[in-house]
């Protein structure tokens, strides 16, 4: 095991100094902050008594102590049911395993496929004109493809994704601060978002901004800093919040006991590199939507077109860089030596990504309906609770479905990074690069084993 190896450092319980680096990450990220908070007050400088009164006719100012404790209590039920829920999803994942596969797989041909086919049957369309509308059918039949392929060439190694689908919900139950960094990530973004919007309006002529004058590469100097520098933030922080839990996932994997103050460290470890990552996909968002832009002036074709080659560079990024952040956090390899071998390792496991990117992810969206199911049900109960009104109990039940969706973000991205890790740690370990069992219970690995021998021959 090499002495650059992530859990090489952990048995040692000594990390590489990175004072330096996190107070210049935290620099950079507070000087964002700092010109946001100062573009807000900027505004409200100049617009506080419109918005003042505007409020005032919306009769904030009479009703604001009377929904107070409303909101305060619709934020505690949201964040206690969140907590439950997601471990209640772990505990599923856990449990299940590989029948969440089948279940995703199924769900996934019903909505694409049977309910289309079924809603036209019984709306007295003939087979003629079900015909003309094939392009319906095609999201299903391509489901249907990969189901099809779940459950017989590819039915070997759906053993393997079943041993560490349950191994992610067990990492998740015993280390549940490994949902923090996503979370962080999360309200990151939001915050950023929030911010660059702010500096955006505060320094761009409003005249530019409502688009009555266009725009001049003085007027447009705002807009494209502010962008280039949130793309840059959003994705540091997102690769950072990813180093820290596959950081975590990769210790427990090997039998040792992460803490998140670990995880923070392992990610400071590679957070050049991290950098350096963000700087490139910056560089392929901003080409990207360069190519859409341009397209658009070519017509309905034209537009295709540039919408297919720019989601085709997005996707070959994305893809080569699978495995990246685990490699380079795990072994501290640099930004090109981890995109080589994370492409490498793509190519040959192409059939367990293939399986993940499918089957495991539909089987967690099963898991997400927890979230769509329990969120207006205790929010509706919650508000005939407080007020006794039926519609005041939808409206609170339609106001719990739209947070659903912040609490199942979460839970799938640090499945998905925790599942990513795992399968990147077994596969080293078979190719001989991990000496030794991984530290799984002994059952498991029998079984990991077995299914990859199958898988390979």
């Amino acid at each position: 095991m090499s002495s650059s190896d992530l859990y090489s450092l952990h048995k040692k319980g000594k990390y590489p100094a990175r004072t330096g680096t996190a107070i210049a990450i935290a620099a950079v990220i507070g000087i964002f902050l700092a010109v946001g908070f100062y573009a807000y007050l900027k505004l409200w400088d100049i617009y506080s008594p419109h918005i003042v009164d505007y409020l005032n006719l919306l009769g904030v100012a009479l009703t604001s102590s009377q929904l107070l404790p409303i909101i305060i209590l619709a934020v505690v039920a949201i964040a206690v049911l969140s907590t439950l829920l997601i471990l209640a999803a772990a505990a599923l994942a856990r449990k299940l395993g590989g029948t969440l596969i089948y279940i995703g797989a199924g769900l996934m041909c019903a909505i694409t496929l049977i309910i289309p086919l079924t809603t036209m049957l019984m709306a007295g369309m003939t087979v003629s004109q079900i015909g003309q509308a094939w392009p319906i059918f095609i999201p299903g039949l391509i489901v249907l493809f990969f189901t099809v392929l779940l459950v017989t060439v590819f039915k070997g190694r759906i053993r393997r994704a079943d041993r560490i689908i349950k191994l992610t919900g067990k990492i998740c139950l015993d280390e549940k601060g490994i949902f923090l960094p996503p979370l962080a990530s999360m309200l990151f973004t939001v915050i950023a978002a929030i911010m660059a919007f702010g500096i955006y309006i505060a320094f761009t002529p409003m005249d530019v901004v409502l688009g009555n004058e266009p725009y001049t590469l003085e007027t447009a100097t705002p807009l494209a800093i502010t962008s280039l520098v949130y793309i840059f933030l959003t994705l540091f922080v997102y690769k950072f919040a990813y180093a820290t839990s596959s950081a975590m996932a990769y210790i427990y994997v090997r039998g040792g006991d992460p803490s998140l103050g670990e995880g923070v460290t392992a990610a400071l470890r590679v957070a050049k590199g991290l950098a350096a990552l963000a700087v490139i996909g910056t560089i392929v968002r901003v080409i990207t939507s360069l190519i859409r832009s341009a397209s658009r002036r070519g017509g309905p074709v034209g537009a295709a077109a540039g919408s297919l080659a720019s989601g085709a560079i997005r996707f070959v990024w994305a893809a080569v860089n699978y495995f990246t952040i685990p490699v380079m956090v795990a072994e501290g390899k640099g930004v090109v030596d981890s995109i080589k071998k994370s492409a490498r390792m793509l190519w040959e496991n192409l059939v367990d990504v293939i399986i993940k990117e499918t089957g495991v992810r539909w089987g967690f969206a099963v898991l997400s309906m927890l979230f769509f199911v329990g969120f207006p049900l205790v929010g509706g109960l919650l508000g005939w609770i407080a007020t006794a009104s039926l519609v005041h109990a939808f409206l609170l039940a339609v106001v719990f479905l739209v947070f659903a969706s912040i609490p199942s973000t979460l839970m799938l991205r640090t499945f998905d990074i925790v599942y990513v890790t795992l399968l990147y740690a077994f596969i080293r370990q078979e190719k001989g690069e991990i000496k030794g069992k991984l530290g799984i219970p002994a059952a498991v690995h029998k079984d990991l084993a077995s299914a990859y021998q199958r898988a390979v021959k």
